[in-house]
């Protein structure tokens, strides 16, 4: 069977009939390929680095051997409701959702702004037996509750060496004072095991308070202040902030069982 004009058994086109003048004509000229290497003529020198002040060179890590801090100012928005801000900017940071309902579970709840799920959260009784917090995404499958005893004994994720794996370690919240609402978040154990020479009773007692809700001193007194030891990671200040919360509202439900 004779093939049809333009008909190609592979679905390709035949080539164009070219005449013979057409044919005989020679290509153009191929235009040139540009070089990939740019001369190295064209090229400056990399800057020298500056000269090294410390082994670490400009990277700065801040670690919770340091002791800085960071102040955060409580304010109540509404019944149920605080903003978390910095004592140097009022801008808020985070919220606080304290539900005074027995029935509600969770009962302490931390937000940013910008995100409807909790980043931190705390159960208290009569939803659960004692006092849990979960301090990383505790609407996420990875979650994990911590107890808080009724001496405030809990545990904390921290980091204790930068850019290391955080760490459980036991702390004790109390007040002040019998009297006193200021309270203190104190670390069972030092940062770093103590050498054959060391004694714990000569470590300067301020090595072990990694946070405080509510301060006072001369000629000040500041009770909705938060104090927060930098260093040891997200984690450890979330769980510094809901724990606080949770303390605080349990004694408030056990008062309010009492009568007082």
């Amino acid at each position: 069977m004779s093939e049809l004009p333009g008909y190609s058994p592979y679905g390709v086109p035949p080539p164009e009939t070219c005449s013979s003048a057409s044919s005989l004509a020679p290509p153009p000229p191929a235009s040139p390929i540009p070089s990939a290497t740019p001369s190295i003529y064209n090229e400056l020198p990399p800057p020298m680095p500056a000269p090294r002040k410390n082994l670490a060179g400009p990277v700065q890590t801040v670690s919770l051997s340091d002791m800085q801090h960071d102040y955060f100012r409580i304010t109540q928005a509404t019944a149920t409701t605080y903003s978390i801000s910095l004592t140097t900017d009022p801008t808020p940071l985070f919220r606080i959702e304290v539900d005074r309902n027995l029935g509600a579970d969770p009962a302490v709840q931390i937000f940013d702004l910008f995100n409807p799920l909790p980043l931190a959260a705390a159960r208290l009784y009569p939803a659960v037996a004692n006092t849990v917090v979960c301090t990383r995404e505790p609407a996420g499958d990875d979650l994990k509750w911590r107890p808080v005893s009724n001496q405030g004994y809990t545990h904390l994720p921290m980091v204790v060496i930068p850019g290391m794996a955080a760490v459980a370690r036991q702390v004790r919240w109390h007040h002040k004072s019998k009297h006193s609402t200021i309270m203190e978040c104190w670390l069972n154990d030092p940062l770093f095991n103590i050498s054959m020479g060391g004694s714990t009773q000569n470590m300067p007692w301020r090595d072990l308070l990694v946070a405080r809700y509510g301060i006072e001193g001369v000629g000040f007194s500041a009770d909705k202040v938060m104090e927060i030891r930098r260093g040891g990671g997200l984690e450890f200040e979330l769980g510094i902030m809901v724990q606080a919360f949770a303390i605080v509202e349990a004694d408030r439900r056990a008062k309010a069982k009492r009568g007082k």
